[in-house]
């Protein structure tokens, strides 16, 4: 085999490195997401992380992560407001199928709240 035969195979997998690479960082930081969202603490995040992704540096993904939240932070209020609008539509309608009307009725009592 010749030098540019190993170059491309060599590029081709660099390449193929990077995007598995990228792939774990996306799935790490979507883990970093939720830990935080189910109220895990620093230590338990970075003890999780290290456990799932051993050879990847958290403090990319929790940077990733922090990123995603800053960004949420300055959505325009009508974009948020409209999925908190269709969040409880969406949980209204499921505590009726199960019957859970006590829960449906606060969010009747949300969307009121909604209007002001």
């Amino acid at each position: 085999m010749d030098e540019s035969e190993t170059n491309i195979g060599d590029t081709e997998s660099g390449r193929n490195r990077e995007a598995l690479c990228r792939t774990n960082v996306n799935a790490a930081t979507t883990d970093v997401i939720d830990w935080m969202l189910q109220g895990a603490s620093g230590a338990q995040i970075m003890e999780a992380f290290a456990e799932k992704y051993p050879l990847l540096n958290a403090g990319e993904a929790l940077a990733t992560a922090g990123d995603h939240f800053e960004q949420i932070a300055s959505a325009d209020p009508r974009l948020i407001r409209g999925w908190c609008y269709e969040a409880t539509r969406d949980l209204y309608r499921r505590m009726v199928e199960i019957g859970d009307y006590a829960n449906a009725l606060r969010a009747v009592k949300q969307m009121r709240d909604f209007t002001k």
